[in-house]
């Protein structure tokens, strides 16, 4: 996952060594009586880039992450429209914010509109060049789309920090977040 990390045994939240409790909004779904821990799992499935509900429609994410959770026929359990959920989905959406994420998912909608844009128009004398200008800006933006791919995969592979320890993605979000304050 991108700001937190499981259990490989249990897939249970590893609240230890991240740093959670840092986070008042993440403390408070870890300390709510009936939250915990299952509810910060499913916070961060959620919403993390890395989730693999992320490829769901936000729709019914919700939905297939509480099964997964909670069990089925349990769902309700998830509320996102309570205060406290509510605030720890929007800090850990703030904290992973990616500018090259950010822009990846802006490039890859303009693809799509272009070559909707595209399937649109009937080829004839008249729209040649209207069809070739759109072909030159889909190819600039893949060109763009995969160079934000793989400063996302760079970034991601990023080793280990000084005495061989590394940082969670969290500890390096929050030292980021920092030094702009």
């Amino acid at each position: 996952m991108y700001l937190v990390e499981f259990t490989k045994s249990s897939g249970k939240l590893i609240i230890d060594d991240d740093g959670i409790y840092a986070i008042g909004e993440f403390l408070s779904v870890l300390e709510k009586k009936g939250y915990g821990e299952p509810m910060m799992r499913a916070i961060a499935l959620l919403v993390d880039y890395y989730s693999p509900f992320r490829h769901r429609p936000e729709s019914e994410r919700h939905i297939a992450v509480a099964r997964e959770v909670f069990g089925k026929g349990n769902e309700s359990q998830f509320k996102l429209d309570c205060p406290i959920i509510e605030g720890a989905i929007a800090k850990y959406k703030f904290l992973q914010v990616d500018p090259y994420r950010e822009e990846l998912a802006e490039t890859r909608k303009t693809l799509h509109e272009l070559a909707f844009l595209k399937r649109g128009i009937s080829v004839n004398e008249d729209t040649v060049n209207q069809i070739k200008n759109i072909m030159k800006s889909i190819e600039t933006f893949e060109d763009r789309y995969e160079s934000l791919k793989e400063k996302i995969d760079t970034e991601a592979d990023a080793g280990p920090v000084a005495n061989n320890l590394s940082l969670y993605r969290l500890e390096k979000t929050l030292v980021l977040k920092e030094q702009f304050n």
